[in-house]
């Protein structure tokens, strides 16, 4: 089992490698054998509570579909519900599966994701030495700043990687077993997010390993609320002038202060978004079709015959924040579903993981949701990062719905940062 989910989160990132040839067949059949196998381990199981709890995300799907239907582009918007859909599959499948037979589904799904992730970071910083022109992109970063320069790697975009390195580093902290792989993975990972430059995955890094240390290190508690209090404390009764401090040149190649006050242009693009949910407010435009309401691409992206390319190229125009995306996507009936589920998932989590086991499923929970608004990754099945995201969902929701789960919760010792194999 670890093998066959390590293989499905291998091929689905290194689809996005640069050199990765046909991605969208390796995307297409590796999803269509993930939906077989999750179908067929659904089939053997008549676990109809973890079913039942899944119903939000079923919920889901069938919203994805009824957007898919009003879109002003059906089949393509429906391929992309699709695609979702057959992950959501393969993790119920690997859920009911794994439950089954006594084994820890999210936990094969993290250590596939390591290893997934160490390939890519691995592989970047190797493209780093051999081709330093290829690993670097150029991007907009608004009327201040023009174009800049940011690492990605051998992947396609620089948030990807960012995304993959702080991923990346978080579970091996936070996953248990494979003590020497998760020091040497966790340090490539991290050295990716340096590079990167991307305050939105530090960001997310951070309040998601604050979060997990919180729930799952009771010992931690009153130290960062000793700390939290006494930093609120120390802003408040500092001068102004006093706080007013220069960032070493170092910090600000890393924060890269001079793009705060636009957010590297995403404001202006927020603001087109919120104005362009009015025009289709129920169900959107279809999943990953959102950018069709900006005005920038009405007027050329409006039309019956457009092609496969130009649909492809609207799809990868998102607005940097998954929730307002979420809106233009699928309405307010998909957003308030999506939202919904975004809020849910850590709850059932806390609620049902007494044994303190999951912590590697909450850090993915939080990352991913503070990471969604500064960029869009609780997106489409497209890529791998917003996959494993759905695919802790599922068990965010599944745990403590099944007989053997409950059974194993109970026999089970604790989760434990930094343990060891």
């Amino acid at each position: 089992m670890q093998l066959v989910v390590s293989l499905f989160a291998f091929l689905l990132v290194s689809k996005d490698l640069m050199l990765m040839p046909a991605p969208y067949a390796v995307r297409g059949l590796t999803q269509l054998v993930a939906l077989a196998l999750g179908v067929y381990w659904l089939a053997r199981s008549d676990d109809v509570r973890l079913l039942r709890s899944l119903l939000p995300v079923w919920a889901y799907l069938l919203v994805l579909l009824a957007s898919a239907a009003m879109s002003p582009y059906p089949l393509f918007a429906g391929l992309q519900a699709a695609s979702l859909g057959a992950c959501v599959f393969f993790f119920a499948g690997l859920a009911s599966e794994s439950s089954a037979s006594k084994k820890d589904g999210a936990l094969i799904l993290s250590r596939a994701a390591i290893l997934a992730y160490a390939f890519t970071c691995g592989a970047s910083l190797l493209l780093l030495f051999a081709a330093p022109s290829q690993a670097f992109e150029s991007l907009y970063g608004g009327d201040t700043l023009g174009e800049i320069q940011r690492f990605r790697g051998a992947m396609s975009k620089s948030s990807m990687i960012a995304c993959a390195g702080g991923l990346l580093f978080g579970l091996c902290i936070t996953t248990p077993g494979w003590g020497r792989l998760r020091l040497i993975a966790g340090t490539l990972g991290l050295t990716c997010l340096y590079l990167a430059q991307a305050r939105t995955m530090w960001a997310a890094l951070v309040l998601a390993l604050l979060a997990v240390l919180w729930v799952y290190q009771s010992a931690w508690r009153k130290w960062l609320l000793g700390v939290s209090v006494s930093a609120l404390a120390v802003i408040a009764v500092l001068p102004e002038r006093t706080l007013q401090v220069d960032i070493p040149t170092g910090a600000q190649s890393v924060v890269r202060t001079e793009g705060i006050e636009s957010l590297s242009g995403r404001v202006g693009l927020w603001r087109a978004g919120v104005s362009a949910i009015a025009d289709s407010p129920l169900l959107g435009y279809g999943l990953t079709l959102g950018a069709l309401g900006l005005p920038t691409r009405m007027p050329t992206d409006a039309r019956s015959d457009a092609s496969l390319h130009e649909l492809t190229s609207v799809s990868r125009e998102t607005l940097h924040n998954g929730f307002l995306q979420s809106f233009l996507d699928t309405g307010f009936i998909g957003a308030l579903v999506y939202l919904g589920i975004v809020v849910l998932a850590p709850i059932r989590l806390l609620l049902h993981d007494s044994a303190r086991r999951y912590s590697h499923v909450l850090f993915v929970l939080v990352f991913m949701a503070v990471a969604n608004l500064g960029e869009t990754v609780i997106y489409s099945g497209a890529v791998f990062d917003g996959v494993l995201y759905w695919g802790m969902v599922v068990f965010a929701l599944a745990i403590g719905h099944s007989a053997n789960t409950r059974a194993r919760r109970r026999r089970s010792p604790p989760s434990n940062l930094l343990q060891g194999p």
